[in-house]
């Protein structure tokens, strides 16, 4: 028992030990959300590494750019009989948005009610990622969850695509 309660407190956690006569004995275990493992989708886009939670993608797919079309300055692409309006995850965080490739990789999200395509430069496959919220640092930035650190000590910003959509859109 000191062995686990030793590495809750690692992780700032804490157990308690609740016990009943004739009832047994109940062991509670806090672990902060802080530590929450969260499986994502990484991403490449404008130079950098993104995480997006895998409960938010509906499906990735790969377009050529002359797919891609403008209608009312809005850009969209079909995808599954569907037309999804699709925006670049670069212009999204602000930053100077460069896809020069023939094709490129689009994130499909769940938005509200409908489907969204959010296109990056490269998918770099799955990982499970340990997010730190990041609110009490910078505060509350809509469409960013949190942050993580890789192994090679990279930061990486996990996003909410939600949030980021709403920057855009609103």
């Amino acid at each position: 028992m000191d062995v686990v309660r030793r590495n809750i407190s690692l992780v700032k956690g804490n157990i308690k030990i609740e016990s009943k006569k004739g009832y047994g004995t109940k062991f509670i275990i806090q672990i902060p959300l802080t530590v929450a493992i969260v499986k994502s989708l990484m991403v490449f886009a404008c130079g950098r590494l993104y995480l997006v939670p895998i409960d938010k993608v509906v499906e990735t797919f790969k377009v050529k750019t002359s797919n891609i079309r403008t209608v009312n300055n809005k850009k969209i692409v079909s995808w599954n009989g569907e037309i999804v309006p699709i925006f670049s995850l670069g212009e999204m965080l602000g930053l100077e948005a460069k896809y020069d490739d023939e094709h490129l990789y689009t994130v499909v999200v769940q938005y509200r009610s409908s489907k969204v395509g959010i296109i990056v430069n490269r998918l770099l496959g799955e990982q499970e990622a340990v997010v730190k919220p990041l609110d009490k640092y910078i505060g509350m930035v809509e469409g960013i969850m949190g942050a993580t650190i890789l192994g090679d000590g990279k930061v990486v910003l996990m996003l909410e695509p939600v949030g980021l959509i709403d920057r855009i859109a609103g």
